[in-house]
């Protein structure tokens, strides 16, 4: 009984820890790499980004990303990127705090930017840019660069930023752009032209009607995962009082209940192995989509059908992994009530 409330508790703990998972590579376009702490990869469609991670394209390389808030963020050439905290569990505790090193990000935000937008932040070395639930892209020139003054950028598609500096802050609504320089000391100031670096890349059409989509959803994919995590963390937290009382009164269960409730644990390993076969089979049907759609093998309606059937397969995946995590409260309450 002690292996079977062992291996329940495992199963609820390893769930949670993907809690500080930011995204999944949905494009790694080019010489895309991922650096988590000393060791350096590169970097994959399917593959998570991590709380700590940073992201760096090369001089043709984007990245796109699907934020576990179901928003989305494109990096663009020559970018380095780092995400310095992150949760996404559905409550007020929920933050994307990123840094932008050099380059380019496009970001959709998800439900982080629209129920808390305090806790949203693209930090330059020399500004802050905050939102109120938009579509920005923040850019930070470097010393030397050949696109431009020196500093950071940001332009606004959609909602408003707002630019901020120790010296102050400019908000920018959309179709506006904004700069703050490495050279002054000046607050920031909104531009009277966008800048020329601002221009569309290879995947521009991909990206277009991303807002909308994520408007569509977001609401409802935060409430399914504040659920899935409250279920989680109770599911945790009995299963380890569960095996703290399992060892101390020293309880056993008759042969029968044990072969019961081991068949029960084996029919929910069987599940949880198809669960993640089909996640992969959903990431390798992606990496397939992106390398037809970069070779122009298939048309731009074709694209879009697929990647709608990849988002409805995705959905599919979801509930399966809500379906497992029911049947997994109901075997820790039956290994409870076995054992009173």
């Amino acid at each position: 009984m002690r292996r079977l409330v062992a291996f329940a508790a495992s199963c609820a703990t390893a769930a949670t820890l993907a809690a500080n998972q930011a995204a999944t590579i949905q494009l790694a376009d080019g010489d895309a790499r991922v650096v988590s702490g000393t060791t350096e990869r590169k970097a994959k469609v399917g593959e998570a980004v991590n709380e700590g991670d940073t992201l760096v394209t090369g001089a043709n390389s984007e990245v796109h990303l699907a934020m576990q808030d179901a928003g989305f963020m494109v990096l663009r050439p020559n970018t380095r990127f780092q995400v310095v905290g992150y949760a996404a569990d559905g409550d007020d505790k929920d933050k994307g705090i990123f840094r932008l090193l050099t380059g380019g990000v496009r970001s959709i935000t998800g439900w982080i930017g629209k129920f808390n937008a305090k806790s949203y932040q693209i930090q330059t070395n020399n500004a802050t840019v905050g939102i109120r639930g938009t579509d920005h892209e923040t850019r930070y020139v470097p010393e030397g660069s050949s696109e431009g003054e020196p500093g950071t950028y940001d332009r606004v598609y959609e909602g408003e930023t707002v630019l901020e500096t120790p010296e102050g802050a400019t908000t920018l609504a959309k179709d506006q752009s904004g700069f703050r320089s490495t050279r002054t000391r000046e607050k920031p100031r909104r531009l009277a032209a966008l800048p020329p670096f601002y221009r569309a890349g290879p995947h521009e059409a991909a990206i277009g009607g991303k807002h909308a989509e994520v408007q569509r959803v977001v609401a409802e994919r935060r409430e399914e995962r504040r659920k899935l995590m409250q279920e989680r963390r109770a599911t945790v937290k009995d299963l380890r009082e569960k095996a703290k009382d399992a060892r101390e009164q020293g309880k056993e269960l008759t042969p029968e209940q044990k072969a019961e409730l081991t068949a029960q644990r084996d029919t929910l390993q069987r599940d949880a192995k198809a669960a993640r076969q089909m996640h992969a089979d959903i990431q390798k049907s992606r990496r397939t989509l992106e390398d037809d759609v970069k070779a122009r093998r298939i048309t731009r309606d074709e694209a879009r059908e697929r990647r709608k059937a990849l988002a409805d397969q995705e959905k599919a995946y979801e509930a399966r992994q809500a379906d497992i995590n029911r049947r997994l409260k109901e075997l820790n309450e039956t290994a409870d009530s076995l054992l009173r």
